[in-house]
């Protein structure tokens, strides 16, 4: 963790590493998330096997509503 601009962390499994970025643009906040797993077989699998697009949106909504409320 790098205070306030970056946050990277492993998932164990499934493996993949995970990198999210926080950039100061015009008084919001940019975020950036990348995934980076080990073959695009695996990110395939992934993506579709546990529907990660849709949980990783579910997961910067609940961010957002936390954040909205402090």
């Amino acid at each position: 963790m790098v205070k306030p601009e970056r946050l990277a962390y492993s998932h164990v499994s499934p493996k993949f590493h995970v990198t999210v970025s926080f950039e100061e643009q015009g008084g919001k906040t940019k975020l950036t998330m990348r995934m980076l797993f080990e073959t695009a077989a695996e990110h395939d699998r992934v993506v579709n096997a546990f529907r990660a697009v849709e949980g990783a949106k579910q997961t910067l909504a609940r961010l957002q509503e936390h954040l909205a409320q402090m």
